[in-house]
């Protein structure tokens, strides 16, 4: 067996401290929701989503997952790596 060299890490361009959490409120707000309305959506607690759209604190993976099925929008746009709101592709149920 030969041993391989691990390639170069990628290198991915962290976006702006606060964007992540400045989308999440302004798409909560562009649907008349409230943070308690979000948390509910999303199965989480009205705080966890203030402590999100403030930046004291990251979502885990689930966290970030939930919220972007409750509001539709891809992970991507969510934390700044893309600029459109790509909605959520769902598998067609049979």
């Amino acid at each position: 067996m030969s041993k391989q060299k691990p390639g170069k890490p990628v290198s991915v361009e962290r976006p702006p401290d606060g964007l992540w959490g400045s989308r999440l409120a302004k798409l909560r707000m562009d649907r008349g929701w409230s943070q308690t309305e979000l948390a509910w959506r999303a199965q989480m607690n009205a705080g966890e989503v203030s402590k999100f759209e403030t930046g004291s604190r990251e979502p885990r993976v689930t966290a970030l997952c939930r919220l972007c099925r409750a509001l539709n929008v891809s992970a991507d746009f969510l934390l700044g790596l893309a600029d459109q709101p790509t909605p959520i592709e769902t598998p067609e149920k049979k």
